[in-house]
């Protein structure tokens, strides 16, 4: 099913500040939150990009980290929402490698670097076909922060 999401200045900011300090690399780490409708993203962890493969444009998090949010996310009341990750001088859509790494319960936020700054960042989810349909962000400015 594809959520509305709703993220806060500073939560979107943290993601920003994470992919121009990670740039000319990928980026990556997780996003907790409250579920609803629509779903509230209001907290980001980075995580150290552990693929073997180029950093440039692949990004890996090892099975271990999923574990440590998850238990983050039950030990202080929150959903893991999703996770993030940036594309280096590339529009922030879905790769064909990221559709193969997708899980379906999960939000998939991207945002676009372009020469060190970012651009924008979009959401993205699995349908039951395994296609990934874009979600709808709503920047909520009167959160506290």
């Amino acid at each position: 099913m594809i959520m509305d999401i709703e993220i806060k200045p500073s939560v979107l900011k943290a993601i920003h500040d994470i992919a121009e300090k990670t740039y000319p690399y990928e980026c990556c780490g997780f996003i907790f939150g409250e579920a609803g409708q629509p779903l509230r993203a209001e907290e980001v962890r980075e995580v150290v990009n552990n693929s073997n493969e180029n950093h440039k444009v692949h990004y890996t998090i090892p099975p271990l980290e999923f574990m440590r949010a998850e238990r983050y996310a039950l030990e202080n009341n929150k959903l893991l929402v999703g996770v993030f990750h940036s594309h280096p001088d590339h529009p922030p859509r879905p790769s064909a490698r990221d559709l193969e790494d997708a899980l379906p319960e999960l939000s998939y936020f991207i945002t676009s670097v372009h020469q060190g700054q970012a651009l924008d960042t979009r959401s993205w989810r699995l349908s039951e076909q395994r296609v990934f349909q874009e979600e709808t962000l709503k920047i909520n400015y009167h959160s506290n922060n």
